[in-house]
This record gives C-alpha cells, sequence and structure tokens, in this order.
C-alpha cells in the first residue's frame, strides 16, 4: 500500500463502498421500473423497486471491505463538474444540444405524458417502445411539462455522473496526479482534424462541427463527444470500466465489479458488452479466490435486470446484425489516427494498470469496426467507450511519470491535436441558441428530424412482440406539422 492510499484510507469522508451501492441502488430501480411501464400496477411496481434497490445496495455493503474514502471537496468538485458538463452537452434545454437529442427528447416527452403502457397507431401496426429505457423512465416520472422532465433527466443524470467520476477519482492520488488523469479523460480523442483534413482532400465533404463524422460509417467516439450525444452510452460504460480498473487495483471484488454490467444493460447493451472481456479476464485471474457473495451480487444484478433484458431482445429480429465491410482506406486510416497514436505509447511504457487488459483494449479497437448493429456505426461507438477509457487511464498514468519524458512530451502533442475534437463539440454550444422541446410524438419527430433517418426499428417493436395491452393509444397523425418551434440549428444572435 503507497503512502497516498493509506491516507486515503484514513481521511475523512464518504467510503467508496457507499458511493457504489448508491450508484448500483440508483441504476437498479431505473430497471425495475421497466415492468411498471409494460403495465404492472403500482401497488407492486413500487414494493419491487424499494427491494430490488435496497437488496442490490445492501450485498454490495456486506460484500466490500475496503476502507477507502471519498472527501466532501472530492465529491463537491465531481458533482460540480458533472452538472457544468452535462449542461454543456444540452441537459436540462438550457443551451444548444446536438441532432440526436431530437429522438431522445421525444421519448422522454412520451414517457413523460402518456399513461403507461402506451403504444403508437402506424401504417404497419401497432408499436411499442422498445428500446434501452433506463436512462428515462425514473426522470419520465417527474411528468407534466417538458421543463420539468428535463430538469429531472439533468439532476438524475448529474447524479449517477458525479457518482461515476468520485468513484474513478480513486484510481488517482489526491492533488495533481487526479487532476491530471481527469483532463486527459476529458480531452481524449483521436486525430480527428487530421482525419477531416484528409477527407476533404480526398473530395469529401467537410465539417468542423463535429469532427468525428470524417470516416463515414466509421467512428471511436471521443470522451466528451459521447457525453454529449449520447449521455446513456458513456454512463455506462464509464461505470463499468471505473468497476474493472477498481477491480485490477484491488479496490472491489470481482463480483461488484461484475455486477454493473446487468445492471448497466438497460441503459446501454452495446456500452456493456464492451466491458464483457475484461470482467471474464478478471473472473479468470479471481477463480480461485471466489467468494459466495462474489457471485451473489452479479446473480441479483442479472435477475434485477432480466426483465430488461428480455423486453431488449423483443422485436430485435429486424435489427441487421453482423459483419461490417468498412471502406478498406478508411478502416487504415481510423486505426492510424484514432487507436495508434495513443496505443503505441501505452504498450511501450506500460502500465500500472496491466499489460493484458491493455492487449483485450486493443484487439476490441481493431476488430469492432468489422462489426454493425443497425444502419450505423453504433456497435463501434459504444463498444469501445470501455476499452478507450482503459487506454485513457494508460496515458494519464504514463504522464505522470518523470522517466519517460520523449514520451510525455509526445502525448501531451496527440492530446492537443484530440482536443480540437472537444472544442468542435463546443463551438455550436457557444454559438447556438438553446434547443427548443418537442411538439411531435416520436414516430413525428423520427421522420422530421434533421440527422440520419434510419429505420425506426431500433426504438420501436410490434406491440405482439410483448405481453402487454396498451393503456393509451397515440395516434402520430394529430401531431402538429412542425416539430419544434423554430430551427433545431439557430444562431444566438438571431431572435
Amino acid at each position: 500500500m503507497t503512502a497516498a492510499e493509506a491516507a486515503a484510507r484514513r481521511a475523512p469522508g464518504i467510503p467508496l463502498r457507499w458511493l457504489i451501492a448508491t450508484l448500483f441502488a440508483l441504476v437498479a430501480a431505473s430497471g425495475l421500473l421497466l415492468p411498471a411501464f409494460l403495465g404492472l400496477p403500482a401497488f407492486l411496481s413500487i414494493p419491487l423497486v424499494i427491494v430490488g434497490a435496497g437488496g442490490i445496495s445492501l450485498l454490495v455493503l456486506g460484500s466490500e471491505a475496503d476502507e477507502t474514502r471519498i472527501v466532501g471537496r472530492t465529491l463537491a468538485i465531481c458533482f460540480g463538474l458533472a452538472l457544468a458538463l452535462l449542461i454543456l452537452g444540452g441537459e436540462g434545454r438550457l443551451l444548444f444540444a446536438p441532432a440526436d437529442w431530437q429522438i431522445r427528447d421525444a421519448v422522454l416527452a412520451d414517457l413523460g405524458r402518456h399513461r403507461w403502457p402506451f403504444a403508437y397507431v402506424l401504417p404497419d401496426g401497432s408499436k411499442i417502445l422498445r428500446a434501452p429505457l433506463g436512462m428515462y423512465l425514473l426522470p419520465a416520472l417527474a411528468g407534466g411539462g417538458q421543463r420539468a422532465l428535463d430538469l429531472a433527466l439533468l439532476g438524475q443524470n448529474a447524479i449517477v455522473l458525479g457518482l461515476v467520476l468520485a468513484i474513478a477519482s480513486s484510481l488517482f492520488a489526491a492533488g495533481r496526479p487526479r487532476r491530471a488523469a481527469a483532463t486527459v479523460f476529458f480531452l481524449f480523442s483521436g486525430l480527428d482534424a487530421i482525419g477531416m483534413l484528409i477527407a476533404h482532400a480526398m473530395g469529401h465533404a467537410a465539417s468542423f462541427y463535429h469532427l468525428e463524422n470524417w470516416a463515414w460509417g466509421l467512428q471511436y467516439t471521443a470522451t466528451i463527444s459521447q457525453l454529449f450525444w449520447a449521455p446513456q452510452h458513456a454512463l455506462a460504460g464509464w461505470a463499468c470500466a471505473a468497476l474493472f480498473l477498481l477491480w485490477q487495483q484491488g479496490k472491489v471484488r470481482i463480483g461488484t465489479a461484475a455486477a454493473g454490467v446487468p445492471l448497466f444493460a438497460f441503459w446501454s447493451p452495446l456500452a456493456v458488452a464492451g466491458a464483457v472481456p475484461f470482467l471474464a479476464y478478471a473472473g479468470l485471474r479471481d477463480l480461485k479466490r471466489l467468494r459466495p457473495a462474489d457471485c451473489a451480487l452479479p446473480l441479483l444484478a442479472l435477475a434485477i435486470s432480466a426483465p430488461a433484458l428480455w423486453y431488449q431482445h423483443a422485436g430485435a429480429a429486424t435489427l441487421y446484425n453482423g459483419p461490417n465491410r468498412p471502406d478498406p482506406l478508411f478502416y487504415a486510416l481510423s486505426l492510424l489516427l484514432e487507436v495508434a497514436p495513443f496505443v503505441l505509447p501505452a504498450l511501450i511504457a506500460g502500465t500500472r494498470f496491466g499489460r493484458a487488459p491493455l492487449w483485450i483494449a486493443v484487439v476490441l479497437l481493431v476488430l469492432a469496426p468489422l462489426w454493425r448493429i443497425g444502419d450505423w456505426a453504433d456497435f463501434q461507438m459504444r463498444v469501445t467507450i470501455v476499452p478507450l477509457c482503459l487506454l485513457a487511464a494508460a496515458i494519464a498514468d504514463l504522464l505522470l511519470r518523470e522517466n519517460r519524458p520523449n514520451l510525455r512530451r509526445y502525448c501531451f502533442v496527440m492530446l492537443a491535436i484530440g482536443s480540437l475534437t472537444m472544442l468542435s463539440e463546443l463551438f455550436p454550444v457557444l454559438t447556438m441558441r438553446a434547443s427548443p422541446p418537442p411538439l411531435c410524438s416520436l414516430p413525428g419527430v423520427w421522420t422530421r428530424q434533421t440527422g440520419m433517418i434510419v429505420p425506426n426499428a431500433t426504438y420501436l417493436a410490434s406491440v405482439s412482440a410483448l405481453p402487454v395491452r396498451p393503456a393509451e393509444i397515440v395516434d402520430p397523425r394529430r401531431d402538429p406539422p412542425r416539430c419544434w418551434s423554430r430551427g433545431w440549428i439557430t444562431p444566438a444572435w438571431t431572435g
């Protein structure tokens, strides 16, 4: 045990296991609301949420003995940073939000407006929401107007992100190491600016808003982009990555690390899928040291998540799920500009987080673009969240060393170039008006969204695919002609 770790255990503050227990309880509650959405009466669904969320948190507290504490100042910084970043990403609708929020706003609005379960009447039959709804169900209970729903979502996500950051902060010593690690993590991105310039030189359209569109159909998403565009995926992946690294550092047991996967699957099944190879490695390493609690905790998490896992699979056969055949040149350029610049120094210098996990990350980063689910690069963008987190941690660890000056200078340059991706995401936040609330139902917004329109099977399934009897029917034909009171992208200086 280092002096810093010993000090962390002696310091006044909240035990790490309490933060993990709180995070698990909150995420479990969001998953256990699914039966209520599917029609389970309140007198049954409310006790189910209380028992399930309380049980998982008590099991965490009973199985973890590490005495690491997170002091109040660190907690305040983590929650303040979480709130600020989410507001910058458009949550709460105080500032501009990326185009993906057109769909997410409509999902939240429909969940808050209509009686559960509800169905949409569409030309190809009655449809019900069938998507990872973990981020939405708790805030949807706020009901009322769109402002209440937006603020409820912002509050929930700020708590979850604040908890994840506070938990992850224990991986680095207080002070400069912790600040450096946070800076590296939030700046972390591939060299998208160079990729956009190359694509433009090849005759492709250049857009310096959202630089990551340069490799059509391929994307390794930057930290800030992931949070701004798809917070549910970011939070699920970051939580699983933090739990794995805590296991690797001996701060949590394998059961706690593994329990995060099923719990967060209702937030992002693809993000947690990226954590499975790492936890399989952890399980093999700890196979001879397993205790009953190490099995009980993930089994309870799996039982809590079973309805959500079944629900997300219903009707999913309509989605394409198979090999992806990217353009060989753009695939090679993606690896060269997004993966190699950080993998190579991490492999050369090594990391206290282990060489085997680093190699697992490399394999996932190389193979992820070769598979596709749906009509876009969602599989690659989400499955690579955990390996990119591990790579960012390895680079932060390298930069904190004094014996690798040349590699440190190189990494500073790569991070500086990569930070242009973050700046491109902040540019519209500073120059565009706050995004307007939705006026239409989800199907209405789907056909009018300003981004790429793909088949709605990623969010909707036939009512016959689920054993539900809709309590309300939503007819998108009654939607107004315009789904927003003004254009989504409106310069801040216009009236």
